[in-house]
């Protein structure tokens, strides 16, 4: 009987990782795109004739905060601080961010909609956000790999180049 079976599960391959992660951002794209059928159904629920369809920018711009924080992490020799006594620009920026975020969210959806229908439009973009946040975590991986892998090919041409023998 053999006793050294295979454990590793679909995400121990690092291509199937990145795969899977493409897969969501293709998905988080569509979700971003068909976005506005969210306030044509909270239009209809309202039932009092508005017919206003917002543009998909928290979700975009949580997308490119969290492309931000991965990107500054990667580039950055200090990265991100979790405490908050050693904060500076970026966490602050992050915070900032965010609150500018959920204020102008919440403005939008409370003045277009009432306490109601707003409230539900303000939680189900709250949550989408959060989820394009993590998207653009991903997206800002994927932009590292794809830098990282130019880099590698530009410097096999290079020296392919510089170490030609005839």
């Amino acid at each position: 009987m053999d006793t050294a079976a295979a454990t590793g599960d679909v995400f121990s391959d690092g291509w199937t990782f990145y795969f899977l992660s493409f897969l969501m951002l293709v998905v988080l794209y569509f979700i971003q795109k068909y976005a506005f059928l969210i306030d044509r159904k909270l239009n209809l629920m309202d039932k009092t004739g508005n017919n206003w369809e917002g543009k998909p920018w928290p979700l975009v711009f949580a997308l490119m905060l969290g492309m931000f924080i991965l990107l500054y992490n990667v580039f950055s020799p200090r990265g991100m601080q979790p405490n908050p006594a050693d904060w500076r620009w970026p966490e602050w920026g992050l915070v900032f961010s965010s609150l500018i975020l959920l204020t102008l969210l919440a403005y939008e959806s409370f003045s277009r909609f009432g306490k109601r229908i707003g409230l539900i439009r303000f939680v189900i973009f709250v949550l989408l956000s959060a989820g394009f946040f993590f998207g653009g975590l991903y997206a800002g991986l994927l932009i590292v790999l794809l830098l990282a892998f130019l880099m590698l090919v530009y410097f096999i041409r290079f020296w392919r180049r510089r170490m030609k023998i005839d």
